[in-house]
């Protein structure tokens, strides 16, 4: 393995790279294969192989002595625009480190995004379009932290593809199809991610801060608000919640919808959370309009 020391002084103690600091960078590593492994245990493998993994950003961050692969130029304009068009009051409340993060996962994650996009994956609910809507959700939540409006929202995409767009040629060719995908999806997740913020908030300080898991499975039961989102805003206000204990809030979720979808449906609600009351008005009033259509 070969690490970058950045020069961070970040540890009391005298530390090394296995170390978590951030003082060290791994650049490239091998991996040597040499065995298979079954029941019986270890076999040479007839091929052996090396795999090597080099972080051609951490490289040129390297050789162009900078401290982080976002002032390359790839993303150091995006970075700078957003720091430029941020809302300053908005921001008021966040420490210089939160703001940082904020920018680099708008940078980061909008690259990526574009990327997958470029290469046929839309959002959607599996697979590989729920890796890019988990993406470009998170991207969006700290786009609306940092008070990024519209223009400015438009602007920072077209600056993405820019800083990519001379080694993913196809960044270019379908630079209006990844803006539209984006927005659109932006334009949905907005309204969802404005309501949930703002009922996290109302919780954290109705319990003075002393949230559980059951309060970020409720804002997403209720409010439509994605769990990784609940958890990243806890992880903010420095709240610690178990993931596999919301998982299996999540199972039992399922598991009653299942139960409930199994049985008849006798005039009653299986819950009464908001979307569940939406989908049943909703049915009623297809009901009534097949019925003066159709009769």
């Amino acid at each position: 393995e070969i690490f970058y020391d950045t020069g961070k002084e970040n540890c009391s103690k005298e530390c090394n790279p296995s170390c978590s600091c951030g003082k060290y960078v791994e650049i490239w590593n091998n991996v040597f294969m040499q065995y298979f492994k079954d029941e019986k245990g270890y076999t040479p493998l007839k091929q052996k192989n090396v795999d090597t993994g080099m972080g051609l950003e951490r490289m040129a961050m390297l050789l162009q002595g900078k401290k982080t692969p976002f002032e390359l130029e790839m993303f150091a304009p995006t970075i700078s625009f957003l720091e430029e068009n941020m809302d300053k009051e908005k921001v008021k409340s966040l420490t210089r480190d939160e703001i940082d993060a904020s920018q680099r996962i708008i940078a980061e994650h909008f690259r990526s995004s574009s990327i997958m996009i470029a290469d046929g994956v839309l959002p959607s609910n599996t697979d590989r379009g729920y890796i890019l809507r988990r993406l470009l959700r998170r991207a969006v939540r700290h786009m609306n932290k940092l008070g990024i409006d519209e223009k400015g929202f438009e602007k920072a995409l077209n600056m993405i593809i820019d800083g990519s767009n001379m080694l993913y040629v196809e960044l270019e060719e379908k630079r209006k199809d990844i803006i539209a995908v984006i927005l659109e999806e932006k334009d949905k997740f907005l309204v969802t991610i404005t309501k949930g913020e703002k009922e996290f908030l109302k919780i954290y300080n109705e319990k003075e801060g002393k949230m559980d898991e059951q309060d970020i499975f409720k804002l997403y039961e209720t409010f439509g608000l994605p769990v990784e989102i609940g958890m990243e805003l806890a992880r903010e206000k420095n709240i610690l919640v178990d993931e596999k204990k919301i998982e299996k809030l999540y199972l039992h979720h399922q598991e009653q919808s299942r139960s409930g979808s199994e049985k008849k449906f006798k005039g009653g609600l299986l819950n009464h959370n908001e979307m569940t009351v939406k989908y049943h008005t909703a049915t009623h009033l297809l009901h009534k309009a097949l019925q003066i259509v159709l009769g």
